[in-house]
């Protein structure tokens, strides 16, 4: 015999009611959290795609310059084959300029994919180094525009995670595209990992430090207070992580660190 639920937890079969120990909720109540659910997630959808808006407006100044370098070198290689036979030597070196462009084009433009398309809720093993060199990549034209030099490849260890890798992507995004704030009147962003207590945590450090008065032509402005925006934290704090100032430092010189989890699946 079916039974007919109650919605104190009984099951009724015939006219003997037994306990399920299982509380059901109302229509009502099933309603409000999936309509809460669905805010969270437009929002959270809202928000990334500003991101990748304003992401992408960057990359496409960045793009001219690469494609510029393409079609420069390729129409000097035709009319120096077409001019010399002998002129060889100077062609393959119009062809490195062209190869290499072009291979920064294709990575500009699959960072730009990947990040666009990544999908938020996987945990899974990444690497937070790689993360981090991605994510400078994406934000460089945006800072280059704003006269910042981004941090450079290839200057940090290896460091395995376990953790939400598109939600750490958007986060890390959101934070070092305001680096501008910190930075008004330009200068360089540098980043470093250090290994947080008993090895449970990694702290990302980004430290904006105005030009040399020395060597810029213009007079420096000391870095500021850096702002970013609220849902960057929401989502550092959703996946465990914390965010705050970074001591310690110069006067002119301004940072904030993150603490990441190494294995976020377990909380």
């Amino acid at each position: 015999m079916i039974g007919v639920p109650l919605l104190d937890g009984e099951l009724v079969h015939g006219d003997v009611a037994v306990s399920t120990g299982v509380q059901l909720q109302s229509h009502e109540q099933i309603g409000v959290e999936t309509v809460a659910r669905d805010e969270s997630s437009s929002i959270s959808m809202s928000s990334r795609q500003e991101l990748v808006g304003r992401v992408a407006a960057g990359l496409a100044h960045d793009l001219n310059g690469p494609i510029g370098v393409m079609l420069g070198f390729t129409q000097l290689a035709r009319e120096k084959l077409e001019a010399d036979d002998s002129a060889t030597s100077s062609v393959v070196e119009y062809l490195k300029m062209i190869e290499s462009a072009g291979e920064n084009a294709r990575s500009l433009a699959r960072d730009m994919w990947d990040f666009a398309n990544s999908s938020a809720g996987k945990v899974g093993e990444f690497d937070l180094t790689e993360l981090l060199e991605t994510t400078g990549r994406l934000v460089a034209p945006t800072l280059r525009v704003a006269s910042i030099e981004p941090p450079a490849d290839g200057e940090l260890a290896s460091r395995m995670m376990t953790g939400d890798r598109a939600r750490w992507a958007e986060a890390l995004v959101g934070l070092m595209i305001e680096a501008p704030t910190a930075l008004p009147g330009g200068g360089s962003l540098t980043w470093g990992l250090k290994q947080g207590v008993g090895g449970k945590t990694v702290t990302i450090v980004f430290v904006a430090s105005p030009n040399d008065a020395e060597t810029s032509v213009i007079t420096p402005v000391p870095a500021q207070d850096w702002e970013f925006q609220d849902e960057s934290v929401a989502i550092i704090n959703g996946l465990g992580g914390t965010i705050g100032p970074l001591s310690g430092l110069d006067d002119d010189k301004r940072g904030i660190e993150v603490s990441v989890p190494t294995d976020s699946s377990r909380s």
